[in-house]
């Protein structure tokens, strides 16, 4: 029995997922299986999959999106632990290594990672996701989870009995492109987590992404959805957070729609963060910036990020 099942959902990638699975391929770790979870592409990602024989095992399924794709590689793995790996997205050659001994070591059920963030078009390296997504945590992470999702989707390698508890990832279409914070928020009450504060995987910045390509309405919605849900998981650990974690919703939402010039319906993101967080003073700031003009309201989020990426350099 393989040490790592891999699980790879893809959907019409064909010409990205040669590079992801050479990624994998190149690990320096060798004990682990490759499960691609070909999720009804219409492209010609079978025939490009073809020639990876042996070293991969390659499922069809109808088309049912990431979460469903991700839940029949779980359910087809054979290894002790479960890594994702988005088809678009890469690993470091010492990542499987690096985590697996950090899993035995410390003797914990789950570990991740940090990632570069990296041009789709270019390769270029642009930053780092902890940097994009203020600190990291390790350890008992549930309530910082919530108000911020730090943990980066090709990072995180899980014990399989994890699932066996908490169960599968949510396939429900409202929550679709934020399943992976669900599913963490499900997992984080019941176990420790460990970290890598370097960075061991790659995650492609291209219009093609989920989130990117996800209107930011949409993507508030399902943040919205996530929250709601995961009270009802561990409410001796969530309590009291929700007006929290609503608020940082909002706020990152109404940045967003303020970035692409829809002053108005940021302003009402603004109203909805002072509505639930009365006390959280940036987001009064943002909201009077919505009054004064697009430079003033740009400067001032510019501001704000260079201070979360201060933030980003301490781990807790």
């Amino acid at each position: 029995m393989p040490k790592v099942s891999v699980v790879i959902p893809t959907y019409n990638r064909a010409q990205l997922i040669r590079e992801t699975l050479r990624s994998v391929l190149a690990q320096t770790y060798h004990d682990f299986e490759v499960v691609v979870i070909d999720d009804g592409s219409t492209d010609n990602t079978q025939e490009a999959l073809v020639a990876y024989g042996s070293q991969i095992r390659y499922f069809r399924k109808d088309n049912g999106g990431q979460a469903s794709a991700r839940n029949l590689g779980i359910r087809v793995a054979s290894g002790e632990y479960i890594a994702f790996l988005d088809s678009d997205d890469l690993w470091l050659p010492s990542k499987l290594e690096e985590q697996v001994t950090t899993l035995v070591t410390a003797r914990t059920k789950w570990v991740y990672c940090d990632a570069e963030l990296f041009d789709g078009a270019t390769g270029r390296t642009v930053g780092l996701y902890s940097r994009q997504n203020n600190r990291p945590y390790e350890g008992h992470v549930a309530r910082q989870l919530l108000l911020n999702d730090f943990i980066a989707s090709p990072t995180p390698i899980i014990h399989r009995e994890v699932f066996d508890r908490v169960g599968y990832f949510d396939e429900s279409a409202l929550l679709r492109s934020r399943e992976d914070w669900e599913m963490w928020l499900r997992i984080a009450p019941h176990y420790s987590v460990a970290y890598l504060a370097k960075p061991l995987a790659r995650y492609r910045l291209h219009s093609g992404s989920v989130t990117r390509g996800q209107d930011i309405l949409t993507w508030y919605e399902s943040e919205i959805a996530v929250i709601r849900q995961v009270m009802g998981y561990a409410p001796n650990v969530y309590a009291g957070l929700s007006c929290d974690a609503t608020a940082a919703v909002c706020i990152a939402a109404g940045r967003g729609l303020a970035g692409q010039g829809r002053i108005d319906e940021a302003r009402w993101m603004f109203s909805r963060a002072i509505h639930n967080r009365p006390f959280k003073p940036h987001a009064y700031l943002f909201w009077f910036a919505t009054l004064l003009g697009w430079k003033f309201l740009s400067a001032l989020i510019k501001l704000n990020r260079s201070r979360r990426r201060l933030l980003g350099s301490r781990v807790t």
